[in-house]
């Protein structure tokens, strides 16, 4: 099976030139995707688990800026260096003392946008390096013109020219794959062809402070760990194992071999021109690697079935003793969580494999946003091998499923919020499917509208995970599961609330009473008690009309209506004050609440403001399916559970210490009951 391989510039170079791809295709070609937004790799339907760079952090210990403060700071401090001590001296007290701190924390800041800034340059120099390789014309901007400068100098080189190169191909993608197991998958920067076969080419935008050369020592001695514990912790030799990984994967998915030819390309502003460095080969470590990682994502046979429960690991062995291993999220073991929790935890330009599976309870998705180029939901795919198909011609890349016709497969993002805060969750087809009300293309208006209140209208339990993201070096959070939390069967059998670690966070929506929720009109914010508050969920009930009471007038700024009724608070019956919640709309969109029958009691989330201090309703569910009952005893679990922590993180720890730091909050929890059963809350009981 093979679908066709999406490199991040053919969309952006224009259909007029005559790209190496173009002029030297492979069958490989139709065997792989990219998808840029989430920067994953799929082959011949399988998703790869790790990038390259997953692969090569593993083996080398990662840069911990907490750990560095904690070693280096008070040496700095003496000594008064001066790459650091103008920011320590600027936070001195009167007294003459120094707020150490919050002089770390701005170290760290500091550290951590200079990261930024150089990613996003060398983003900027690789994508111009891919439309001069493909003959585009291009302009560079002054961020990255001595670089493309020096490139221009290496391509006029005495090695250019002796070597006789030739752009081949640009941001190919290679892998490694075992049956039906993708080992690993990344893409090489520049594949050239010369005097003696092919060459792989790495550009690298490092400073002059990191030695590239192969006779560079490491600091402290320091080498790699597990198959990479004998190999020199520096760029040089870092670099060259990933070049090694990638040579290996380029000879078994496009039996190209390019032997010990790996060179990088190093450019940089500060330097007076490019540097060319041949990389150590480390092919035969490479191969101990991929046969590494094959091995643990294949794992035992003998321990699987006991793995199988216990295990909290991402990666570990799933059902089948004969098959692809999978993880059965319904009986996996999981942590609970917070929503401000888990996000926490993800840093810009701090990507980390985080191990867990995470279980948070009546989440509302407050909207629901596309991450495809169209807008839509999803996208046509290929029935047979599930690769997205020819946008003109509606058929799959590979000629042998011509016939095979064509299906959406949805691919979103949830926003999400519970009590403590909000957070971010990709939402992918296997998932997704499994949801009723997702049906359709997900492509117009209509549906997009339908599809987003149905995701508005009810509380959710999810289990979630953390993926990363290697292109934009961060992590983000995946669901695995997600079902409602009550519904006529009761609730989640897994469902309980336990002491969890929050951070504290504006961008909650709990369960509220209504006359505690407040909109401080000065400052625009919206509190429930003292957190402040993205939105509050209510339990409502609708009050008769009045005599001569106005609930609808025309909105002629939606062609719709406005429209307002009284109602009262049905959680909390010590509360005799009748509230006012409005909706605007189209006639579909308020219909619930126009003609709503007396003492109909609703579940909604809502926002507070303008003169008369009304709820603006943004999303609504009925009870009577389920019963007010029992919404009402969800909503007071929730309102009455205590012994929550609250954490807090220096800005300059990392996603493992982040994780680390929540995980050791509060005691772990047992492994809950599965989560596709159910039960009556009083079923539940308390969790040992």
């Amino acid at each position: 099976m093979c679908s066709v391989l999406h490199k991040s510039s053919d969309h952006l170079l224009g259909s007029g030139v005559q790209l190496p791809r173009q002029a030297n295709p492979y069958a490989a070609d139709l065997c792989g995707t990219f998808y840029e937004p989430t920067h994953t790799y799929t082959v011949d339907g399988v998703q790869a688990e790790r990038s390259t760079t997953g692969l090569v952090d593993e083996l080398f210990e990662g840069f911990d800026a907490v750990d560095v403060l904690a070693k280096y700071y008070e040496k700095w401090k003496a000594v008064e260096d001066p790459r650091y001590y103008p920011i320590i001296r600027s936070y001195s007290c009167a007294d003459g003392s120094v707020d150490d701190g919050a002089a770390k924390s701005a170290i760290a800041a500091m550290w951590h946008e200079a990261g930024l800034l150089a990613a996003s340059i060398g983003t900027e120099l690789h994508l111009h390096l891919e439309r001069l390789l493909n003959q585009v014309p291009a302009v560079p901007t002054q961020r990255i013109g001595v670089e493309v400068s020096q490139f221009h100098a290496f391509q006029a080189s005495t090695f250019y020219d002796e070597h006789e190169l030739v752009p081949h191909r640009s941001e190919l993608m290679v892998w490694f794959k075992t049956r039906d197991v993708l080992v690993a998958a990344g893409r090489i920067d520049a594949l050239f062809s010369g005097r003696d076969g092919f060459y792989i080419f790495d550009w690298k935008r490092v400073a002059p402070k990191k030695d590239v050369s192969q006779s560079a020592l490491p600091f402290q001695g320091r080498t790699g760990r597990n198959l990479a514990r004998e190999v020199p912790d520096t760029p040089h030799h870092r670099y060259s194992l990933q070049t090694s990984i990638y040579a290996e994967m380029l000879t078994f998915s496009h039996r190209i071999d390019v032997a010990g030819r790996m060179y990088l390309v190093r450019m940089h502003s500060a330097l007076p021109t490019y540097e060319l460095v041949c990389c150590t080969n480390y092919r035969d470590l490479a191969r101990r690697v991929l046969q590494e990682e094959h091995a643990r994502l294949v794992g035992s046979t003998d321990s699987l079935r006991e793995s199988l429960l216990n295990t909290t690991e991402v990666g570990a062995a799933g059902t089948s003793l004969t098959h692809v291993p999978r993880i059965d999220y319904d009986a996996v073991k999981t942590l609970p969580a917070t929503l401000s929790g888990l996000t926490s935890v993800i840093q810009p330009r701090l990507v980390r494999d985080l191990t867990g599976v995470y279980e948070v309870h009546s989440v509302a998705v407050m909207g629901v946003s596309a991450v495809l180029e169209s807008g839509g939901f999803s996208m046509m795919c290929c029935a047979m091998c599930k690769t997205q198909v020819d946008a003109s011609t509606g058929q799959c890349h590979n000629p042998e499923h011509s016939s095979a016709g064509a299906e959406p497969r949805w691919i979103l993002q949830l926003d999400l919020a519970d009590y403590s805060g909000g957070a971010k969750a990709m939402l992918y087809h296997d998932v997704a499917e499994t949801l009723p009300f997702l049906y359709g293309d997900g492509n117009d208006a209509p549906n997009k509208l339908r599809i987003t209140r149905a995701f508005r209208a009810s509380p959710w339990s999810t289990r979630l995970i953390y993926m990363r993201h290697d292109q934009k070096q961060t992590n983000f959070l995946k669901i695995k599961r997600i079902i409602p939390t009550i519904n006529g069967k009761g609730v989640v059998a897994s469902f309980r609330l336990l002491p969890t670690p929050h951070v504290p966070r504006n961008d909650a929506c709990p369960f509220a009473a209504c006359r505690n929720v407040s909109y401080d009109k000065d400052l625009g914010v919206l509190f429930v008690s003292n957190l402040q508050v993205q939105a509050a969920r209510l339990l409502i009930e609708v009050q008769p009309t009045q005599e001569d009471e106005m609930i609808a007038e025309p909105d002629d700024s939606q062609n719709g209506f406005r429209v307002a009724r009284r109602v009262k608070c049905e959680i909390d019956s010590e509360d005799s004050q009748t509230y006012i919640v409005k909706a605007a709309g189209t006639s579909s969109q308020v219909q619930w609440l126009m003609p709503a029958q007396d003492n109909a009691v609703f579940l909604v989330a809502a926002r507070k403001g303008g003169e008369d201090d009304a709820f603006n309703i943004i999303s609504y569910l009925d009870t009577k399916t389920v019963g007010k009952a029992a919404y009402a005893e969800l909503m007071k679990n929730h309102m009455n559970h205590l012994g929550d922590v609250a954490v807090t993180h220096e800005p300059a720890d990392t996603p493992c210490k982040r994780l680390g730091t929540l995980q050791s909050a509060v005691p772990l929890a047992s492994t809950p009951r599965p989560f596709n059963k159910r039960l009556k809350l009083d079923e539940i009981g308390p969790f040992s």
